[in-house]
């Protein structure tokens, strides 16, 4: 489960219907990912230095970025090409809101 807004804006950038599963196999999308990733990484040990700083809690952060770093390491593992890789994500629960116009 990771609501990391970067990757829930990727997710909804890609995908067509956000209650089915998004397959993503192209070099260009896998790579966008990627980025999206180390950016967020980025993000979380930059969190971790601060709260480590200031003495506060870090579990739920570690995991996080241990989550991240997996992800980073199997895209980069070898060169995106072809159909060496395939992403899915898959959403777990969301919430249907109600437009201006009445539709969902």
């Amino acid at each position: 489960n990771m609501p990391e807004p970067l990757i829930l804006k990727y997710f909804m950038d890609h995908t067509d219907d956000p209650t089915k599963d998004l397959k993503v196999k192209a070099k260009a999308p896998l790579t966008q990912f990627l980025e999206t990733v180390k950016t967020i990484l980025v993000e979380k040990e930059n969190e971790k230095k601060q709260a480590v700083a200031t003495g506060a809690s870090i579990k739920q952060n570690t995991k996080v970025i241990n989550q991240l770093k997996h992800m980073r390491d199997i895209l980069e593992r070898w060169k995106i090409t072809g159909l060496n890789r395939k992403l899915q994500i898959k959403p777990r629960e969301w919430e249907e809101v109600e437009q201006a116009d009445g539709s969902k």
